[in-house]
């Protein structure tokens, strides 16, 4: 009777379809709208925006109010914005957050950005909130081009939104709104909060790296 020999190159190309499945059924689940929270932790800069009217029809989620003061260093008092104005829009289709913006108006001619009255811009990257679906509601983002750009880090880099008082109310399949009382942080973040698609990306990588090694080897 011959003796079945392990095939190391047969087994990971049975392996392989079953991890890539894994994988994507992990980046699904984890951009689902019942998101844990970001835990994110303000930090200066710092934008203060109050009087914010938030509205979710099913699919947009938008946040309106004014942008009222800029910490630039954590150190005395905050800095007024002159006209400023908060804009927020996000797109949900099913529940799964699908992107968005962050739109800042307004000039703080005490710091020297007072060049367009953009003051700060950025494309929504990510959402996260407490499960249960109650505040606040964590947005991260990147900075695109504006006045206050190089403050928060220059083009590219990651900031973070939390808004309080936003009238959620279990998640982004039920659509809800404030009275105008919502309440929210627009700061810098250190460090970019991975998200469900690079991480997904990562492990496929990885996955394909070991792949690749093992039949080399074979």
């Amino acid at each position: 009777m011959k003796k079945k020999i392990f095939n190391s190159q047969n087994f990971l190309n049975q392996l392989l379809p079953l991890s890539v499945f894994l994988i994507c059924a992990i980046f699904l689940f984890a951009s689902y709208s019942e998101a844990t929270s970001l835990n994110l932790t303000p930090q200066t800069p710092d934008i203060f925006s109050s009087f914010i009217y938030t509205n979710f029809d099913g699919d947009i989620f938008t946040a309106q109010g004014f942008a009222l003061e800029l910490d630039d260093n954590g150190v005395g008092p905050a800095e007024p914005i002159v006209g400023g104005m908060f804009d927020l829009m996000a797109q949900f289709f099913n529940g799964t957050f699908m992107g968005g913006y962050i739109n800042i108006n307004g000039q703080v001619p005490t710091l020297g950005l007072d060049t367009t009255g953009v003051l700060l811009t950025g494309n929504l990257t990510g959402v996260g909130f407490p499960t249960g679906g109650s505040d606040p509601i964590e947005f991260t983002f990147d900075v695109t081009h504006s006045d206050a750009e190089n403050l928060f880090g220059g083009y590219g880099a990651s900031g973070g939104i939390i808004l309080s008082f936003s009238g959620l109310q279990g998640d982004f399949l039920i659509p809800f709104q404030n009275a105008g009382d919502g309440v929210a942080d627009t700061f810098t973040l250190s460090s970019p909060v991975p998200e469900p698609a690079t991480i997904s990306m990562l492990l496929l990588g990885i996955t394909g790296l070991a792949y690749t090694g093992i039949r080399k080897k074979s």
